[in-house]
């Protein structure tokens, strides 16, 4: 239970960290969501890699290469095990976005009321 817990904080947090992301590229005419569908993808290849490959970020500085092959190998020849662990987070991820964001419109708009009474 432990684990699970501590995953579903690291989502939030991921989830949370990347709310203000859609803010920063709407004025530039982008909605934002090939972004966050990137960086999600991404942060949940970079889990698979250290809970399930073992690597660790240090490794990205000190193994480079060996990193980098390893990586190729994963993304051109996929394991069930890969794209269970990428659905899964990156599900986990996008429902954690969600909640957060429609969180973020009632405060917004209860805000927006409060100030107008």
């Amino acid at each position: 239970m432990k684990n699970i817990n501590t995953i579903i904080l690291v989502q939030t947090c991921a989830a949370m960290c990347l709310l203000p992301v859609r803010y920063l590229l709407a004025p530039q005419g982008s909605n934002g969501y090939a972004t966050l569908v990137s960086f999600s993808l991404l942060s949940s290849f970079g889990l698979f890699l250290g809970r399930v490959n073992r690597w660790n970020s240090w490794d990205a500085f000190t193994h480079p290469l060996a990193l980098f092959h390893h990586s190729l190998d994963l993304l051109l020849n996929p394991t069930t095990a890969l794209i269970a662990f990428l659905g899964f987070f990156f599900l986990l991820q996008g429902l954690g976005y969600a909640l957060l964001y429609h969180l973020s419109i009632l405060n917004s708009t209860s805000i927006t009321q409060n100030s107008n009474s």
